[in-house]
């Protein structure tokens, strides 16, 4: 099995990460990444690091090899965000840019709460994902209210950020709170509040060994469909996992189906799988119906994820491996975790510029 680990220098001279996140780097120089191979994830992590190290940062041809290349309004409402709380300045910041430049100022020491007001297609768990990290150093509690989609395609969904992402950052000694306002599904009209504690400094974390499965959750949601149509996702991802493990019944498997349509904004479907160890791993995988509607195939796809990742015995899905990186490298010492056989191009795009931010 291929092992990730990631070691990261001390931040200097045993000094905390918040320390380090109020310096102020007055430099001319820039460190320069190519966005041509990567997607939203460099932007997201580069911004990050770079304000909270206080490094001048320039990303050129952003998302180049997408069939929309450039900022996208995702990408835009997130950076624009982490520039404003640090008092940085932004170039090249604009709907469709391909080169922009970040130079990072202080941070902000007095205000407590935030409301990012999004547009239409904005998933509220990635700008989590950019915001989160520059939250967590600050000298008092943040609150910090996304308005966007909690639930859209080509994002981590809501149930992923609250049942996987927040239990496995608290390993790192990350303290949140996370509440649904408003639940929306392929629409700008939903809500989350974030009430992020700060922290002097994060610990690393060792997740080498998967240990015995010991639950496995699937639930399927609707919002303007039947819970009918919820119930053929289910056990087309059942059926799936089958494939991979002779009897379920030995994990404990587990089906429901949830109609959301009267507490939702939008339309559309999602299947949500998570399974838990004896060694508190926590595994998900989350599939949205696509334009045909096809149920079938969103279950098949979601059992085959988590499958994948349980028969290779990482201690991390594939996609929660590539948001944690970050964290990784912020953390005071060396982090490893156990991946299987999969290395992705994006957890190699995510060890690299974190290696270059912090090196």
């Amino acid at each position: 099995m291929e092992m990730l680990w990631l070691g990261v220098r001390n931040l200097g001279n045993g000094s905390t990460t918040r320390t380090v996140m109020r310096r102020f780097f007055s430099t001319s120089s820039f460190i320069t990444i190519s966005g041509e191979k990567g997607g939203g994830q460099i932007v997201r992590n580069s911004f990050s690091l770079a304000a909270l190290l206080g490094k001048n940062l320039r990303i050129e041809n952003v998302r180049a090899n997408r069939d929309n290349p450039g900022l996208k309004l995702q990408h835009l409402v997130g950076i624009s965000f982490v520039s404003s709380l640090c008092n940085g300045k932004l170039k090249g910041a604009y709907l469709a840019s391909k080169n922009v430049t970040f130079e990072p100022g202080k941070f902000n020491q007095t205000k407590k709460k935030y409301t990012i007001s999004t547009g239409v297609g904005v998933s509220v768990t990635l700008l989590a994902q950019i915001c989160l990290p520059c939250l967590i150093f600050r000298s008092f509690p943040t609150t910090l209210i996304l308005k966007g989609a909690t639930n859209i395609k080509s994002a981590p969904q809501f149930e992923d950020l609250i049942g996987v992402l927040k239990p496995t950052l608290e390993k790192f000694g990350i303290d949140f709170s996370v509440v649904l306002n408003q639940r929306s599904v392929n629409s700008e009209q939903g809500a989350i509040k974030l009430v992020v504690k700060n922290s002097d400094y994060l610990k690393p974390i060792k997740l080498l060994h998967r240990g015995k499965i010991t639950s496995i959750q699937s639930r399927a949601f609707v919002c303007g469909f039947t819970l009918n149509d919820a119930k053929i996702m289910n056990l087309a991802a059942k059926e799936t996992l089958l494939t991979f493990f002779e009897n379920l019944d030995d994990f404990n498997f587990s089906m429901e189906e949830i109609d959301t349509t009267k507490t939702s904004r939008g339309k559309g479907a999602w299947i949500n799988i998570v399974a838990k160890t004896d060694t508190e791993c926590i595994l998900t995988a989350s599939i949205t119906v696509n334009s045909n509607l096809d149920f079938v195939e969103a279950g098949w796809n979601a059992g085959a994820m988590l499958g994948r990742d349980l028969v290779n015995f990482s201690t991390l899905d594939i996609c929660i491996q590539d948001q944690v990186i970050i964290y990784m490298a912020l953390a005071k010492g060396t982090s490893e975790i156990q991946i299987g056989t999969t290395f992705t191009k994006h957890k190699a795009n995510a060890i690299h510029f974190a290696q270059l931010l912090t090196g």
